[in-house]
């Protein structure tokens, strides 16, 4: 179960012994069952509304349009620039 050296503890050793014997025995879950009363969290309104209001898709942003701008052709046809300008020139 642990690997890349890892050692167990004796607590820890002891503790994954006993879930390992429990649900050998098929006694884990009813002795987990048993120890834990089931815990009703509250359903508040005002909880459902924030949950509800977080989870709704963000308004939708208007476009802002085509902007226009230019390469600037002015350094040498040999370089990343002038490869790209030279490709938009017409």
């Amino acid at each position: 179960m642990k690997k890349q050296g890892q050692r167990w503890g004796k607590e820890g050793c002891l503790a994954i012994a006993k879930v390992l014997a429990g649900l050998q025995n098929d006694e884990l879950e009813a002795a987990l069952s048993s120890k834990f009363k089931p815990v009703k969290a509250p359903k508040s309104e005002e909880l459902r509304k924030a949950l509800r209001s977080a989870l709704k898709k963000s308004p939708m942003v208007p476009h802002v349009g085509i902007r226009n701008g230019g390469i600037g052709g002015y350094t040498a046809s040999s370089t990343a620039i002038g490869h790209l300008s030279s490709i938009f020139r017409i």
